[in-house]
């Protein structure tokens, strides 16, 4: 494991004082972001306060993504990990004016770590919302869909995305009500998904052409789709085309926050549904059979509150769920009707009608959607969009 010299000790030029951990004063990263430097001789580390978080990042770690690793083109990483050598000291260190920790080793290498790197991969953070916060948060920031296609159509694309990454939903108005417009508008906005279910476009209504509830006038519990998929496929989109009976409201319920509220009340349940993997199955009969497992919260490698994944789907959970043991199983069922409860309280749930015109853009790995049970003849169109490509152009309208 790397060491730290005793030749660290000393005072260093402009922000560094004379302690047992160096601790300077703070300055500018960027014109909004505040740092503080400290180093530990005895746990091999660095510790670098950033205006959102602190980080403990190890000599290993600065050693392998030194600036000049990486191709200046590509940015991939260009250095072999074995040719790494890890055995070695930190010898000194400074800070640049362009926000590079410049590092002096032992082995008389110097290397280059850009602080401004770990500050940016910080800037898109989940927001929680439920019913009390749905309609300042959401509801009155639908996007005009002109503003897609005039002047300001960069400014709206961005506002969009944005919407998108915080929130998980995001509403586009005044789109013409026919297939044709919304395979536009959502061509416009990303990649349309080619599914099992048809190619790019869908058209719903309650005529039983599939074994499935969304093609009936039934209520549907708020859920997320394709939990049978290995990967569930990532955006959803709904347009109600007409509608000439009552009922048919849209429901939605934001994983994220029954995440927080659950690993509030208990976080036994919460450590239960981020660690047992359920079974899922969809089968049309004849035509037919996808299987895949997961667990219902699935946190980004930060660890909560970010969210990588809520898969829930009460309809397509198997009934083999023969690998959990007797005590998962008993916390599992526990934990979900916990979950449950969370999920289809009012407090959590939000109601609203689609009309025709108001596209819906709904994230599937965050997102419960689900409806009310309705009258008359109600026909939606959408599609499943890619979510990757959403998150690339969510992050690049940060910077």
């Amino acid at each position: 494991m790397a060491k730290t010299a005793k030749s660290l000790f000393h005072t260093l030029p402009h922000c560094f004082l004379r302690s047992q951990l160096f601790k300077p004063n703070c300055r500018n990263l960027s014109s909004h972001v505040k740092y503080s430097i400290e180093v530990n001789n005895q746990k091999d580390f660095l510790r670098v306060s950033l205006k959102s978080r602190v980080l403990n990042l190890s000599f290993e770690y600065l050693l392998d993504n030194n600036v000049h690793s990486f191709d200046p083109i590509s940015s991939q990483r260009m250095e072999n990990i074995v040719d790494v050598n890890q055995n070695v000291d930190l010898i000194d260190w400074r800070l640049n004016d362009d926000n590079k920790l410049e590092l002096f080793w032992g082995d008389k290498r110097t290397t280059f770590f850009d602080l401004s790197l770990l500050e940016e991969s910080s800037k898109l953070k989940q927001v929680f919302w439920d019913s009390s916060s749905f309609n300042k948060l959401i509801w009155s920031r639908a996007i005009d869909v002109n503003g897609l296609n005039g002047s300001e159509c960069e400014k709206s694309m961005d506002q969009f995305y944005g919407l998108f990454a915080r929130y998980g939903v995001v509403f586009v108005k005044n789109v013409e009500a026919n297939e044709s417009a919304t395979k536009k508008l959502c061509e416009k906005m990303g990649i349309i998904s080619r599914t099992y279910y048809g190619a790019d476009m869908w058209t719903v209504a309650a005529d039983g052409k599939h074994a499935d509830t969304f093609a009936t006038n039934l209520a549907i519990r708020t859920h997320t789709d394709n939990t049978y998929f290995d990967a569930p496929l990532g955006v959803q989109v709904f347009h109600c085309l007409s509608h000439d009976g009552s009922g048919g409201e849209t429901l939605l319920v934001d994983g994220l926050n029954i995440s927080r509220l659950l690993r509030q009340k208990d976080q036994k349940s919460y450590n239960t549904l981020t660690r047992v993997p359920i079974r899922y199955r969809y089968l049309d009969p004849g035509k037919a059979m996808f299987k895949a497992s997961g667990p219902m919260i699935t946190e980004e490698c930060e660890g909560f509150p970010s969210l990588k994944q809520f898969r829930y789907n009460d309809y397509d959970r198997d009934i083999d769920q023969s690998h959990l043991s007797l005590e998962d199983q008993r916390a599992f069922f526990k934990a979900l009707r916990k979950a449950a409860i969370l999920i289809q309280s009012p407090e959590n749930e939000v109601t609203l009608k689609l009309s025709p015109g108001l596209v819906v853009f709904i994230d599937n790995w965050r997102v419960l959607h689900g409806r009310n049970s309705f009258t008359g003849n109600r026909v939606l169109c959408g599609c499943y969009m890619e979510r990757h490509d959403w998150r690339s152009k969510a992050a690049l309208a940060q910077f």
